[in-house]
């Protein structure tokens, strides 16, 4: 999409200009015209781009921003646009001392529109349907981003190494984050994905600092797209690969390609994650889905989690307090294997959940603390792999509780130690099950 290069204009000798940029007339009986090129000189000077222009004591209703109108020019420091048309393909790309642009109203933002503008720092986008390809793509001073809620795409690398970069908000009518949206985004530090999207590809490559990962409760499935990547032709590139993840909140049901050529899950190996909750939404924890997280150390899954897949935390060596719903029936696996440092367990399946070959066969029982619900005990002491456990015991009673003050807030655990700054509530229920210190109160957390 775009508009094309090449145009024929029957009035190009009645091309005029109006305050350093040239426009040509379309249509003499509709009165419309073109904006085409910017032959300002001077000082750089803030360019605007309205509905209507006067030619000749008339106004003109101004139809497009034609592709390279202002293309490399170094004398426009700030853009004000605000017509019904399009802004073509790589109209103000280059445009090194443009600074601020403030889009009140168009249709569509071209190709590379604003790409390498390297000292834009605000852009404001009031109004409009679409995002063009690398719409925005290195613009590396870019601080903040104002993207109206009713845009509907945003295509592929439109925010491509936006460095400085660090708040991102996905507009509401948006369903696809296409891939290279944000890559090397490498200042942007947590994402929300809301409920209106459908597919994520390769959207955070060379996301290095980003660490929270919201995934907002949902009725919908969240297709999570190709782990793959067709720059380093890796048959093991998770779609989180370059994110120092530490906190991941799941609020709906996920599904993505589980084979190794995929890198078998979004989170596998991640080696920063450290927190992980899901919520009652989700039905299966995949094979692998957490295999190798080194780093991971709470885990909180909801009522609905009806089975964990084979290996699925293998290898999460830090791994401390798991915590399952009601709803677990099986274990696959060596779902557990190499977890060694599991200190508790916390059960509210009245049903001890089956347990495949090894499943729980690494974890240290004589430390590790089960906890289950008071009526199960005997099912558990009973019920094979279980029944090793040395401490089980009934469930210590915390509640179902959610945090919904508004503002950010500092979060300590019990014993005095910060574990968030700054963080929101959907970040603050994200935290695994217990008791923490907000704002100098005692909150429980499922």
């Amino acid at each position: 999409m775009g508009l094309s290069d090449e145009k024929v204009y029957p009035y190009l000798s009645s091309i005029f200009e109006v305050n350093g940029v040239k426009y040509v007339p379309v249509s003499p009986s509709e009165r419309t015209c073109d904006a085409l090129d910017c032959i300002y000189t001077g000082d750089p000077y803030e360019v605007k781009i309205n509905k209507k222009v006067n030619y000749k004591g008339i106004d003109m209703t101004v139809r497009d921003i034609n592709p390279y109108t202002a293309y490399g020019c170094a004398n426009i420091k700030k853009a004000y646009i605000d017509i019904n048309g399009s802004i073509g393909d790589n109209a103000f790309s280059h445009c090194v001392n443009l600074s601020a642009v403030d889009i009140a109203k168009v249709e569509y933002i071209g190709d590379n529109a604003f790409s390498r503008c390297t000292n834009l720092v605000s852009v404001d986008i009031k109004a409009g349907n679409n995002i063009g390809k690398s719409a925005f793509s290195d613009c590396s001073s870019l601080k903040t981003l104002s993207l109206d809620n009713k845009i509907k795409s945003l295509g592929q690398s439109a925010f491509y190494g936006c460095s400085n970069l660090k708040q991102f908000v996905i507009p509401d009518s948006v369903t696809i984050l296409n891939y290279n949206l944000l890559r090397n985004c490498s200042s942007l530090k947590s994402i929300r994905i809301h409920k209106s999207i459908k597919e994520i590809d390769k959207a955070f490559y060379g996301c290095t600092n980003l660490s929270t990962l919201i995934i907002e409760d949902r009725n919908t499935t969240l297709k999570l797209g190709s782990n793959n990547t067709d720059f380093t032709h890796s048959i093991s590139s998770p779609l989180f690969e370059d994110c120092k993840l530490d906190s991941v909140y799941i609020g709906g049901k996920i599904v993505y390609n589980t084979s190794s050529d995929y890198g078998y899950s979004p989170f596998s190996r991640n080696t920063s994650l450290r927190t992980v909750k899901i919520s009652d939404a989700e039905t299966t924890i995949y094979d692998n889905e957490f295999y190798g997280c080194t780093n991971l150390q709470n885990v909180s899954i909801g009522d609905n989690v009806k089975s964990i897949g084979k290996w699925a935390f293998s290898a999460c060596s830090s791994l401390k307090n798991f915590t399952f719903g009601s709803g677990l029936q099986s274990i696959g696996q060596e779902a557990f294997s190499d977890c060694i440092n599991i200190t508790q367990i916390s059960s509210e399946a009245v049903v001890p959940p089956t347990c495949g070959i090894n499943a729980l066969d690494d974890i240290n029982k004589w430390n590790c603390k089960l906890f289950v619900p008071k009526a199960s005990i005997d099912a558990y002491k009973q019920a094979p792999q279980w029944k090793e456990f040395f401490f089980i015991d009934s469930t210590t009673g915390i509640t179902n509780t959610v945090y919904n003050n508004s503002g950010l807030a500092d979060v300590y655990t019990i014993d005095g130690t910060k574990r968030l700054s700054k963080a929101s509530t959907d970040e603050i229920n994200a935290l695994p099950k217990g008791m923490y210190i907000v704002n100098g109160k005692k909150i429980i957390i499922k």
